[in-house]
């Protein structure tokens, strides 16, 4: 019931907006698109040929356009793309919203340089530890032999 009566309330403000000459989606939002959007693509897709004539592209520009909208309005347990894609359509605040993403990949590139030279300084022990075995064992590295014996078992 509780479904119905959203989508009852929907389909009356959605006609509001379009006989007041509104966008429903910008004056709806996303809550709105969610309901709205599994009529609409059916009707858009019918004819895709008109549809993309009349959006002035073409009709694969119009299905990939089409799938990534409605991947966008998608609760963020479903979503198939990232949700800081969906974030970023639907902010209330563009500029916070990328500078919000600016930084998050700013803190990963930090990470990621300080993985890499912690990796290279952890190489580098090794190989250093690797080179005072064999220095203590008086053997070059031509001549370095290894102790394994491998027997075999009948």
């Amino acid at each position: 019931m509780e479904r119905l009566g959203a989508y009852k309330v929907v389909q009356i403000l959605w006609k509001r907006c379009k006989s007041a000459g509104q966008k429903p989606g910008k004056m709806l939002g996303l809550t709105a698109l969610r309901i709205a959007l599994p009529e609409v693509v059916p009707q858009l897709m019918s004819d895709v040929k008109a549809s993309a004539a009349a959006a002035g592209a073409t009709e694969p520009q119009l299905r990939r356009f089409i799938e990534g909208f409605v991947a966008t309005t998608k609760a963020d347990s479903d979503q198939g793309v990232r949700a800081t894609d969906a974030d970023l359509v639907w902010a209330e605040d563009m500029n916070r919203a990328i500078a919000a993403r600016q930084n998050a990949r700013r803190v990963e590139a930090e990470e990621r340089t300080k993985r890499a030279a912690s990796n290279g300084s952890f190489a580098e022990e090794m190989r250093s530890a690797l080179d005072t075995c064999k220095e203590d064992e008086g053997e070059d590295e031509d001549e370095a032999q290894s102790s394994v014996q491998i027997e075999e078992v009948q």
